[in-house]
């Protein structure tokens, strides 16, 4: 017999399984609008447990998000730690500053793109990343945000779009120009 903590948890996984699965396969009335949403970016101290929350890519997928170290800064790796990024939605740094920035080590190259969506290539020495030590990992299939900016981890490499849909996907294959 097993003893009833177990019963109980697993009743409990269970029931919340049911409803996240309820509230995925839930549907809405489709959009008029043909931008994509803004992400959502909570302020979590450094090393949290990630986000339940979940955003809409310009795919209409469900992606999920996990928060930045603040809620308009944050630096975050590929899983494979060749391509690391940084995001700035405004006033924490000085100056204030609405960027994007992704580069890979191997080869060395790098992406800047603004709040419009304008993007500033380099590659070649001097353009690759330095992979921010202790940055957290942006695991495959998750996003984080702040701003008008949402990047996506995907096994192909790093995508980052602002509302709107224009922005890259950075790889060791290079740079390409969404929208």
């Amino acid at each position: 017999m097993r003893p009833p903590s177990r019963v109980v948890c697993l009743v409990v996984i269970g029931a919340v399984a049911s409803v996240v699965m309820a509230a995925c396969s839930s549907s809405s009335s489709p959009s008029t609008s043909s931008s994509a949403p803004k992400p959502t970016a909570t302020s979590v101290p450094s090393g949290s447990a990630p986000s339940s929350t979940a955003t809409t890519s310009p795919s209409s997928t469900t992606i999920p998000t996990v928060p930045l170290q603040t809620a308009t800064y944050g630096e975050f790796l590929s899983p494979t730690g060749n391509i690391d990024c940084s995001i700035s939605a405004g006033a924490s740094h000085q100056p204030p500053t609405e960027q994007v920035f992704c580069a890979t080590l191997k080869p060395p190259q790098s992406v800047t793109m603004d709040g419009s969506g304008s993007l500033k290539k380099c590659s070649g020495p001097g353009c690759g990343g330095n992979g921010q030590p202790g940055a957290p990992t942006l695991a495959y299939g998750t996003g984080t945000g702040a701003g008008p900016f949402l990047c996506v981890s995907e096994v192909t490499g790093m995508t980052c779009t602002v509302t709107g849909g224009k922005g890259f996907t950075l790889s060791a294959a290079g740079i390409k120009q969404l929208g």
